[in-house]
């Protein structure tokens, strides 16, 4: 996998496309594959995988161009308008 991930990243860097590397912020949590992942099942990732995957892609892309100032203006409106959520450890 992390070969794939060393093509894409040397592929995307050639274009304007952003990578994002999810096995990041899974691997941060520190949980282990059994509390990331649907083993033995299957390599796909838990809820609790996705909701951490998802969290870290959201505040990524609200990061990038053109979001990023319409994700701030969001973000700071009055509690209860939309806005991203984070993920409990």
């Amino acid at each position: 996998m992390r070969g794939q991930m060393e093509w894409v990243t040397r592929t995307a860097a050639a274009t304007p496309i952003h990578v994002v590397n999810l096995p990041t912020p899974l691997t941060a949590r520190g949980l282990g594959a059994e509390g990331l992942y649907l083993l033995p099942y299957d390599g796909h990732p838990s809820p609790r995988g996705y909701a951490i995957a998802a969290a870290y892609l959201a505040e990524r892309l609200a990061a990038l161009p053109p979001l990023a100032n319409r994700c701030l203006s969001v973000s700071r409106r009055p509690h209860g308008a939309s806005r991203v959520v984070g993920v409990a450890p």
